[in-house]
């Protein structure tokens, strides 16, 4: 999203309070997942922003339920904001979504792809 705020990860950060973590909980549950090589489902993808990033930067939430219109289950932002990322099932459905989103909302889109370790990097 066109959306920029004055020192936005500071902004952010400031807006967290204890609740918005899960003092690790999630990221280990997710490391075990990746050593054993079982499939990641996108509900270990999160971030502490998710939650507070619609009050630090106005009108984001309309990227999110254009995303969500289209049938993404899974939004979150990339780092502190306000890019998105939703995971898709398959590369030509995220083509066809990218050309859709640039074509129809003038949107930087960009589709790419999960890093897999191979057994000898989880080994």
């Amino acid at each position: 999203p066109n959306i920029h705020i004055g020192d936005k990860t500071t902004s952010l950060y400031a807006t967290l309070t204890p609740k918005h973590y899960t003092q690790g909980k999630t990221t280990r549950k997710l490391e075990a997942r990746i050593s054993k090589g079982l499939e990641l489902s996108p509900s270990f993808l999160c971030n502490a922003f998710d939650s507070v990033a619609y009050q630090a930067f106005p009108g984001l939430d309309a990227y999110w339920e254009t995303l969500h219109s289209l049938g993404f289950p899974d939004i979150h932002l990339a780092g502190s904001g306000p890019s998105f990322f939703a995971p898709v099932s398959d590369k030509k459905r995220g083509v066809d979504i990218q050309l859709l989103l640039q074509k129809t909302q003038g949107w930087n889109v960009r589709v790419v792809s999960t890093w897999e370790p191979s057994r000898s990097e989880t080994s």
